[in-house]
């Protein structure tokens, strides 16, 4: 049992190697494409400061909470699109 979680655990390490060699290839791309993402993240981040600035809570949840929980679910998305 132990064996085969050390497979996977390789196989996932493996494949996210392998995808960020992939997407390395063309290193303008893979660097604007990053330089856009924490844009894209940053812009988010900076609507929900100024929501939450304007109220205390917005149906319910506070800042803290609506971070961590965006936080949670793009980190989810981005290790499953490494793994797939």
């Amino acid at each position: 049992m132990l064996t085969e979680v050390k497979n996977q655990i390789k196989v996932m390490f493996l494949s996210l190697k392998y995808n960020i060699m992939k997407q390395m290839i063309n290193k303008v791309t893979f660097i604007t494409n990053i330089v856009f993402m924490v844009l894209n993240n940053a812009s988010f981040i900076v609507q929900w400061i100024i929501l939450f600035s304007l109220k205390d809570n917005i149906g319910g949840y506070t800042i803290n909470q609506v971070v961590l929980l965006w936080g949670l679910a793009s980190s989810t998305y981005r290790r499953i699109s490494y793994i797939v």
